[in-house]
């Protein structure tokens, strides 16, 4: 037997085609979706038995509905790649001003932090620093050799470029142009530095480091 295209809602008293009412043994129930959905969400914002309820569905069709739910996430994906990244893009530079934030008023706790990890993991961080050179020599590839930075270092006069204090053997050669910004390694691009400078410096790109020393150098 069937039933007429057009019901009335219980709930809300809108008569609306069937199409919009869930099936229950074949016929519209006496709530169209709408009114449906908004008691669904009432009841999960107000019961947590709810809100548990619905989790352990949610899991249980997951697990067993894989391949199905691998599809639709990637069919999701790719008619919506842009806007993600773009999503993804803004909350990693808010995460990384947020990092950077705290760190520059804990600087102590933070350095602490980080020795302590480096304690704790000695061989991931050692397999981290490996990574990092294989891929800083990389960059390197084509510039002064080796053997033309030892010949560089011998004749340069072992004052620090930035602070000028002397540094007889406590120096480090310093990139002017950091390589992690596209700086190049040839012998133009190379300088004197003390410790200090060189890890205050990083990677700063060179206009901002001169402007955070001229300021040291003031206050």
């Amino acid at each position: 037997m069937g039933f007429p295209e057009v019901k009335t809602c219980r709930s809300c008293g809108i008569g609306q085609p069937t199409a919009h009412f869930h099936l229950r043994d074949g016929r519209p129930v006496a709530r169209c979706k709408t009114c449906v959905g908004k008691s669904r969400r009432k009841a999960y914002a107000e019961d947590a038995r709810s809100r548990q309820k619905v989790a352990d569905a949610s899991k249980a069709y997951r697990q067993a509905n894989k391949e199905r739910v691998r599809r639709t996430k990637k069919a999701y994906y790719i008619a919506n790649k842009h806007e993600i990244n773009s999503r993804n893009r803004a909350r990693q530079h808010l995460y990384e001003d947020a990092r950077k934030s705290w760190k520059a008023r804990n600087r102590e706790r933070a350095l602490a932090a980080t020795k302590q990890w480096v304690v704790e993991n000695r061989e991931r961080y050692n397999l981290v620093l490996r990574e990092h050179m294989r891929a800083r020599r990389a960059k390197t590839q084509g510039g002064a050799t080796p053997a033309e930075v030892l010949d560089w270092e011998s004749d340069e006069a072992k004052i620090c470029r930035w602070c000028g204090i002397v540094c007889d053997d406590e120096y480090e050669v310093d990139h002017i142009h950091p390589i992690a910004l596209g700086g190049l390694h040839v012998l133009e691009n190379l300088a004197i530095a003390c410790r200090p400078c060189n890890r205050r410096k990083g990677a700063l790109p060179l206009d901002k480091w001169l402007l955070k020393l001229n300021g040291e150098g003031a206050s």
